[in-house]
């Protein structure tokens, strides 16, 4: 990039995908797949899919976002702004979701189809998808890239969460339920279709930056053929 035409001409977001900041891209893509692997697993009843997902979410993606801080000791400053901050409300999702999604597979272990289990699997649940749906609500309030000002950000990143959690769970579980699992895959995958068109025809009318983005995923240098 030429440095006169830094916010000048059309830039490229790269803080991201380039140096130490690509730790961050692979904690929120191991966050979206986590949280669809477990609610896909919750749904077709695999156990061993269910610790999968945890793990991806307390171990893989906080490790990796702990990996990125300066400082990472100072990083509960985080909960003081969780009313004014996604990503302060992320993490707190994360946490809540650790400790209430470890509670419920003691009890779906020890305890499977009690009133307790059901409680806490529906509060796991709920958990999971919001650390799925979080890295959206980041995104579209990111106002200085146009593309990303979008209210589907987060529908669409529940919709290829769980169809990539689905992918991973007929990989690693083998001996699940694959009737039910494979019910889902379709619904999975014109859900998210839809929303991926939707999103960037509604993307064509954000303004000439989110325009070109979309003309460069589809037609430019970063399409895939």
């Amino acid at each position: 990039m030429k440095l006169y035409a830094w916010m000048v001409d059309y830039t490229p977001q790269t803080t991201w995908i380039e140096g130490h900041g690509i730790l961050i891209w692979f904690a929120e893509v191991i966050g979206l797949i986590g949280g669809g692997l477990y609610l896909v697993s919750m749904y077709s009843n695999s156990f061993a899919g269910m610790i999968v997902g945890w793990l991806m979410i307390v171990v893989v993606k906080s490790g990796l976002h702990l990996a990125h801080l300066g400082k990472p000791s100072r990083f509960w400053r985080l909960f003081l702004r969780a009313g004014t901050s996604w990503l302060a409300r992320g993490l707190l999702f994360v946490v809540l979701f650790g400790v209430f999604g470890a509670l419920q597979l003691f009890l779906s272990y020890k305890f499977p189809g009690s009133g307790e289990e059901l409680f806490f699997k529906t509060l796991a649940a709920v958990l999971a998808l919001l650390v799925v749906a979080y890295s959206g609500f980041v995104m579209n309030c990111v106002n200085g890239i146009p593309f990303w000002n979008s209210a589907l950000l987060p529908l669409l990143f529940i919709a290829f969460g769980m169809l990539g959690g689905l992918a991973i769970l007929l990989l690693i579980v083998p001996a699940v339920d694959r009737g039910a699992t494979l019910r889902l895959m379709p619904l999975l995958v014109c859900a998210g279709a839809c929303l991926l068109a939707l999103y960037l025809w509604c993307a064509t009318y954000m303004g000439p930056a989110a325009r070109r983005s979309v003309r460069e995923l589809i037609r430019g240098r970063l399409a895939l053929c």
